[in-house]
């Protein structure tokens, strides 16, 4: 019935041809996992990268181009159909080497 609460602590490092983000995960009995947030900086609201979440803290944006500014967050949902999906996390701005 209620979503998880949000991950916090998101930092972003840059890499070549990637960014790699670590956050302080969530507790939550029903948690599902974690949804990573992406939007070109200046371009718009972020959008998640995919559909199913990740267990893991961490996710490698591979997709990342270099010389463009992203900016991301992440959010938690829970394994209710369909998903409850936290508030954001801080968001964080990083440009790919």
């Amino acid at each position: 019935t209620f979503p998880p609460p949000a991950p916090s602590g998101l930092a972003a490092v840059a890499g070549e041809g990637a960014i790699s983000l670590i956050w302080a995960g969530v507790s939550a009995h029903d948690l599902a996992g974690y949804v990573v947030l992406r939007a070109e900086a200046g371009r718009g609201e972020p959008e998640p990268l995919f559909t199913e979440p990740v267990k893991e803290t961490t996710y490698r944006d591979g997709t990342a181009r270099p010389g463009i500014r992203y900016v991301y967050a992440v959010a938690a949902v829970d394994t209710a159909k369909p998903a409850n999906r936290s508030a954001l996390s801080n968001t964080v701005e990083e440009t790919a080497r």
